[in-house]
């Protein structure tokens, strides 16, 4: 098995495909980087960004942005941001 933390994209297959794409390594996404994004971004399943801001100009338009910071010391806050499609479907996953 791979490290996430090295590999740019992992396909997980399932009922519906993910894609775990990693920017951590990149300062902007960029190339066949970007190629690969975008790929991933019209094929059917989900496509989980970590880093997103890296890639800004490339995510779709009905991105679902998830904030997480620290609430606490064992407590997490999520933030939901994105256009009104994009909250109407995080909602409708809640």
């Amino acid at each position: 098995m791979s490290s996430p933390t090295f590999a740019l994209i992992h396909e997980y297959a399932g009922k519906c495909p993910v894609f775990h794409v990693d920017w951590y390594r990149l300062d902007a996404v960029r190339g066949p980087d970007r190629m690969l994004a975008l790929e991933c971004f019209e094929s059917p399943g989900v496509t989980l960004v970590e880093w997103a801001g890296r890639g800004k100009g490339i995510l779709p338009p009905h991105t679902i942005l998830l904030e997480l910071s620290h609430a606490g010391n064992s407590g997490r806050k999520i933030r939901v941001k994105g256009s009104a499609h994009a909250r109407k479907l995080a909602e409708a996953l809640a």
